[in-house]
């Protein structure tokens, strides 16, 4: 009789968190169960420590729940941020399990410099959700110290994607395409970016589980585009023309380039889908719909 592996994770409403539930669901390999909000207050201890019911010590917990700074970036959520982390990592310091997995972001870098980005480089947060992804690693990190537990943090690059739960610029971009004819784009168009299809995450989740792979990755390609040139890419997709609105830049320029040998040391050579081949998909996915 095969033994089925216990995973759990938490946020399997929201858009990574659904899209891997479904994954791991297809494999016979795995039991899963999913929590979000409508199941489970991370905001509430006593919930939390309930929920610590549902694991013991072969138990692997991905961790995607958190207020996204599309949604909300301020002092509250900040604060809502560490406590939903302060409590799941109380609850593994009482009652550890085999592998955890929190999603973190690069946004705990803050505002890199030109040079390449790795998982030595020093964090500086900018923001409230920066700050709260870092703490966040922190403490996990010391309920986890002294326990057989194995900690991955991934610090995720922008995640695009089909479904509506998506607030990453691409998403943005092809649906305004699509319906009003235009893209509008802060700056110049010369700041780089590293975007990761989201069907790239379960794959890439799957080895780290099965070579049970400690400590922090940069999920990230390793191609690094400019704004203006993945909207090139998207022109050449959409059938209708397209228009760019320039519009004054707001924000301070942020460039993301990526080292990503950790990241390939850990799970071997890995296909990342192209940012053309999953744009093309991505707009498939807004024209079935």
């Amino acid at each position: 009789m095969i033994v089925k592996k216990k995973l759990v994770i938490l946020g399997h409403r929201g858009f990574i968190g659904d899209y891997l539930f479904r994954e791991f669901s297809k494999n016979p390999d795995f039991e899963i169960l999913g929590f979000s909000s409508q199941e489970i207050n991370l905001l509430d201890k006593e919930q939390v420590e309930r929920l610590s019911a549902q694991w013991d010590e072969k138990t692997i917990l991905v961790f995607c729940s958190a207020i996204g700074r599309a949604t909300q970036d301020d002092e509250e959520s900040f604060l809502k941020n560490i406590l939903m982390v302060q409590h799941v990592a109380t609850a593994l310091k009482k009652k550890p399990l085999h592998h955890c997995f929190f999603l973190s972001s690069i946004d705990v870098y803050g505002k890199p410099s030109p040079s390449l980005l790795d998982e030595a480089t020093l964090p500086v947060p900018d923001s409230f959700y920066g700050w709260a992804k870092y703490t966040g690693e922190f403490l996990l990190k010391r309920a986890l110290s002294e326990q057989k537990t194995i900690l991955t943090i991934l610090r995720l690059s922008g995640i695009y994607g089909p479904g509506e739960r998506s607030s990453n610029p691409l998403n943005i971009w092809i649906k305004t395409a699509i319906k009003e004819g235009r893209i509008s784009l802060f700056g110049d168009g010369s700041e780089l970016r590293d975007y990761v299809w989201v069907e790239d995450i379960y794959p890439v989740l799957r080895r780290l589980i099965d070579k049970k792979m400690e400590g922090v990755f940069n999920i990230a390609t390793g191609q690094s585009y400019s704004l203006l040139e993945i909207i090139g890419h998207l022109k050449k997709i959409v059938s209708n023309p397209v228009e760019v609105l320039y519009q004054e830049r707001k924000r301070p320029r942020l460039d993301y380039q990526f080292n990503k040998d950790v990241l390939q040391k850990a799970i071997g050579t890995f296909s990342w889908t192209s940012l053309p081949q999953g744009l093309k998909s991505l707009y498939a996915s807004y024209q079935r719909h």
